[in-house]
């Protein structure tokens, strides 16, 4: 991880890092739901995959376009459909991953490789929907409730292999420990490292 290499560095958590001599806190945002706000796990048996989001690319090749490619011939071959939604509110998008028959958190090559921890892979667990990433850095939070595989076709199909009750309680697994990465710990990890 390139935080550990920083001389001196804190680490206060599998994904939480304090420079103390710049003053600088590396941590992911989480979800916007309290601990008590979390949703129950869901497991749907209907054919939709929305995913309330870009896809994009640029120049320098930082975007998700190739993956989110990958991420829909996986799911075509499982017979399940994609459907991106862009721009609605915070409650239309829990609506939809929590209608979802997975909700991936699929992330660009650039994104994996410095192990870019996105938001929506916490607010989706917090959802009530199971976390599926192709970002290894998550394994290191989320342990034995990680879905393993090494290309996203077999996340995929280790995601969609799970029975109902296996499935839910990984979600619940997951979510006991995203409790720790929701915005009000963001927040008091920041008046933290503002007091040291």
């Amino acid at each position: 991880n390139t935080f550990e290499n920083i001389e001196n560095i804190e680490k206060w958590g599998p994904a939480t890092y304090f420079d103390a001599k710049t003053k600088t806190l590396y941590q992911p945002w989480g979800t916007d739901l309290l601990a008590e706000e979390f949703k129950k796990p869901v497991f749907n048996k209907n054919s939709f995959v929305f995913w309330v989001g870009s896809i994009w690319n640029d120049s320098s090749n930082h975007g998700n376009l190739e993956t989110i490619n990958d991420l829909k011939i996986a799911l075509k071959e499982n017979h399940l459909n994609f459907i991106q939604i862009r721009f609605v509110p915070d409650f239309i998008n829990r609506f939809l991953i929590r209608i979802s028959r997975i909700a991936p958190a699929i992330a660009g090559k650039y994104q994996v490789g410095v192990d870019y921890l996105p938001c929506r892979m916490f607010k989706n667990i917090s959802y009530g929907q199971l976390g599926i990433t192709n970002i290894k850095k998550f394994k290191d939070i989320l342990g034995s409730s990680y879905v393993e595989g090494e290309t996203i076709g077999e996340i995929i199909k280790n995601a969609l292999s799970l029975s109902k009750e296996e499935y839910t309680n990984k979600i619940k697994d997951q979510q006991e420990i995203i409790k720790k990465y929701t915005y009000k710990e963001s927040f008091e990890n920041i008046f933290k490292a503002f007091n040291k």
